[in-house]
């Protein structure tokens, strides 16, 4: 019997409806487009600590994250989605936060199992490399 390897194909493709043709959108996460995530979110630490007492500041977090992640066209969408008295995005911190939730879940679930798989292997170097008598 073979052993199985579980491989995650680089791209993962995320939609916020099961309405018949519901378009879907790319999370990159090859080791550039991590980087680059991990590199744009850096700079919405401001932005988040401040999100609070700033909500100009919480919709501009929330418009960079969802773009950071999952692209411009998603997160437009997205407010077109969720407006539907067409008061714009500023309107709407409240609507998109199950959006920011999953992909940030999404997000950290990747880096999880990766963590998880590095530590594992250095767990098995360091054991094998134990002088166990």
């Amino acid at each position: 019997m073979a052993r199985i390897v579980n491989l995650q194909k680089d791209v993962e493709h995320i939609s916020w409806s099961d309405e018949p043709g519901a378009k879907t959108y790319e999370i990159d996460f090859t080791d550039g487009g991590l980087t680059c995530m991990k590199e744009k979110l850096e700079t919405l630490n401001d932005k988040l600590s401040t999100m609070t007492e700033n909500p100009e500041n919480a919709a501009r977090a929330i418009e960079e994250f969802v773009c950071t992640v999952a692209g411009s066209e998603c997160y437009a969408d997205a407010c077109a989605y969720v407006d539907t008295k067409g008061t714009g995005k500023h309107e709407h911190i409240m609507t998109l936060l199950p959006l920011v939730y999953a992909l940030a879940e999404i997000v950290m679930e990747r880096l999880t199992a990766a963590k998880s798989a590095a530590i594992g292997n250095y767990l098995k170097e360091t054991h094998a490399s134990t002088n166990l008598i």
